[in-house]
C-alpha cells in the first residue's frame, strides 16, 4: 500500500493528522497539474483546495485499483474540467480550428475523445503535462517554454518528444485508435 493509501485509510477512522500529511505530500504537484489545466494560479489553488475538502468532507471510497496519487489528481481533474465547464473554457480548450460538427455523434464521440486525452494527461509526469499544454492549449514556442522553465530550446524539444511519447503511451493502454491525416 503506497504511503497516500495508507494516510487515507487512517484518515478515514478518524485520525486528522493523516489528512496533514496527504495535504503535505500532495498539495505542491497537484497544484502544479491543476495550473497546467486551468491557467490561472488563483483559480488552481482553489481548485487544490477543493480538492482536499473534497476528501474531508465527501470521504470517497478509493479501490486501490490505481496509485492514490493518480485517483487523488483525477478527483481535482474533475474539479478543474466542472470549472472550465462553468467559465464556457472546456470547449474553448478541446475546439479544433476546423468547422465545427453539431451532430450529436460527432459531439459525443468529442466528449469521449477529450476525456480520454486529459485523463491520459493526468497521468503523466506533471512537467510533461504542463509542456504538451503550453505548446498544444496555449500555442507557445519552444523558446517561450525554454525561458519559462529555464532550459534551452533544444533540451525543450527533447522533454516535448518524450512528453509526446508518454502521452501516445497512455492513450494506447485506453486503447486510443489514431486516425490517418
Amino acid at each position: 500500500m503506497d504511503a497516500g493509501a495508507e494516510h487515507y485509510s487512517r484518515f478515514l477512522q478518524g485520525d486528522m493528522d493523516a489528512m496533514a500529511a496527504i495535504v503535505q505530500d500532495y498539495q505542491d504537484g497537484l497544484f502544479a497539474y491543476l495550473r497546467t489545466l486551468v491557467a490561472d494560479d488563483y483559480i488552481a489553488e482553489q481548485l487544490t483546495d477543493d480538492t482536499f475538502f473534497k476528501l474531508m468532507d465527501r470521504k470517497p471510497g478509493f479501490s486501490r485499483q490505481a496509485a492514490f496519487k493518480t485517483w487523488l489528481y483525477t478527483i481535482g481533474r474533475n474539479l478543474a474540467w466542472d470549472h472550465l465547464r462553468r467559465a464556457g473554457r472546456l470547449a474553448e480548450l478541446t475546439a479544433s480550428p476546423e468547422a465545427p460538427d453539431d451532430r450529436p455523434e460527432r459531439q459525443v464521440i468529442n466528449g469521449e475523445r477529450d476525456a480520454m486525452l486529459f485523463g491520459a494527461m493526468a497521468r503523466l509526469r506533471p512537467r510533461h503535462a504542463k509542456l504538451l499544454y503550453w505548446l498544444y492549449f496555449e500555442q507557445i514556442t519552444n523558446r517561450q517554454a525554454a525561458e519559462r522553465l529555464g532550459k534551452t530550446p533544444h533540451q525543450i524539444e527533447a522533454m516535448a518528444y518524450r512528453a509526446r511519447r508518454a502521452l501516445k503511451n497512455e492513450l494506447e493502454k485506453e486503447g486510443f485508435i489514431y486516425e490517418e491525416q
